[in-house]
């Protein structure tokens, strides 16, 4: 089986990290935290490093199919170690149908019969449910293919997702951006950490880092172990800091405090585009709202 590269093996594990959620936490951690989620970026980012660099370290010692997921198995009995990759797994698996469904409730903005309104909220038709099947099952066969095919594929699909949404990001700070919509709307008035705590546990933020791990479970595979395993939690977890920082930071400079209702929570990005007119840049953004979840089903699917 020919190996992963350590980019292919850092891109696994951005394309893990950069799902649905650029969408959302960046605008929740900021409606929750106002300034203080950079600060909350920051800390969400280093926590995840210091776990994930004592992973890589034992990886890089002990490089084993499933990485981190069979160390139990090797460090008490077999048992043991049974019982937690097969919970392992289970959590994993659910990735796949959730990032579908995700991916599915976009293309509802060209297809409305895909899904539906009912009291909990938007809901998957019964033919949005075939299509996301078809997905799953489509995803499914792709990964049987060679490991060096996938891996090549989710290397394209991994840097259009940091592409797209960090573009837009400095793309607007750089032209809308204005710093007295922070002093005079969005300022915290003292510097308080429960907000700013509050935004890594119930904002999303901790979750989206939560596809550091996928460069461990694959690193038998790395071509260069004692190099790659490192990188790929290191260069992921910066690179991801610094697109959620950046989304976040478009919104404090870019939302004028008066217009800050007129954003929905249901579609934040969309909705801060449409303030300034920028209609033209939907369809890109649709497109990438359809890719990024669909790029990160297919890096679970390969992981499991």
């Amino acid at each position: 089986m020919k190996k992963i590269s350590t980019l292919q093996l850092i891109l696994l594990s951005t394309g893990g990290m950069i799902g649905s959620g650029w969408l959302f936490s960046p605008y929740y951690g900021f409606q929750t935290a106002g300034t203080g989620v950079l600060l909350s970026w920051t800390l969400t980012a280093l926590l995840t490093l210091i776990i994930g660099l004592a992973f890589a370290e034992v990886a890089t010692i002990l490089p084993i199919v499933g990485g981190v997921m069979r160390f139990m198995g090797v460090t008490h009995s077999r048992p043991l170690g049974f019982i937690f990759i097969s919970l392992a797994w289970i959590s994993y698996i659910v990735y796949l149908p959730l990032e579908a469904q995700s991916a599915i409730q976009y293309l509802g903005f060209w297809f409305p019969d895909l899904v539906h309104q009912n009291a909990t909220g938007v809901v998957l038709s019964g033919y949005g449910l075939i299509v996301a099947l078809g997905i799953m099952l489509f995803l499914t066969w792709f990964n049987t293919k060679q490991l060096a095919k996938v891996t090549k594929v989710n290397s394209i699909v991994s840097m259009w997702k940091i592409f797209i949404p960090l573009s837009i990001a400095i793309g607007m700070i750089i032209i809308y951006g204005n710093h007295n919509h922070v002093l005079n709307n969005h300022a915290l008035p003292k510097l308080s950490f429960e907000p700013i705590l509050l935004a890594i546990t119930s904002s999303g933020l901790a979750f989206a880092f939560a596809g550091f791990q996928n460069g461990l479970i694959l690193a038998n595979s790395a071509a260069n172990p004692r190099r790659a395993i490192p990188l790929s939690i290191i260069a992921p977890v910066v690179i991801g800091w610094v697109l959620y920082s950046s989304l976040s930071l478009m919104f404090m400079l870019c939302l004028p405090g008066e217009k800050a209702s007129l954003i929905t929570s249901v579609a934040p990005l969309l909705g801060l585009l449409s303030l300034f007119g920028l209609h033209y840049i939907y369809t890109i953004l649709f497109i990438d709202a359809i890719i990024a979840p669909l790029g990160t089903a297919n890096v679970y699917t390969t992981v499991t």
